[in-house]
């Protein structure tokens, strides 16, 4: 289901209040393995790269279309409720601070209390 501007705002917001915020979904929907390590090496070094591969990962899952993500688009204009953040967003290489502050910025495009679904 495309969520975008032409469904009514009250929709789209209930939709987006069912979503994991971005800046944690790349933990809810990492895989098994990655996620044992992360909270095996939490505190570490290694727990920094280990959180910036599953970022990529979900990036990947986003960009394939197997996960829907939503947020609030500021720039370049602003949308008057939460909509779909178009899964090309995703191509690009994730910003682990962008992540962790749930925003999306991608082509000029920035969609901010982003938040991930599962279709």
């Amino acid at each position: 289901m495309l969520i975008n501007e032409t469904l009514p705002r009250a929709e789209r917001v209930e939709c987006w209040r069912f979503g994991v915020p971005i800046s944690i979904a790349w933990f809810k929907f990492g895989s098994e393995r990655l996620r044992a390590q992360q909270i095996e090496r939490r505190g570490t070094p290694g727990a920094s790269a280990i959180m910036s591969l599953m970022i990529a990962d979900l990036f990947s899952l986003l960009e394939a279309g197997d996960l829907t993500a939503l947020g609030y688009r500021t720039a370049p204009t602003l949308s008057d409720g939460p909509i779909q953040v178009p899964s090309d967003a995703f191509e690009v290489r994730p910003i682990d601070d962008d992540v962790i502050a749930d925003t999306v910025v991608a082509s000029g495009w920035r969609y901010e209390r982003v938040v991930v679904l599962e279709p």
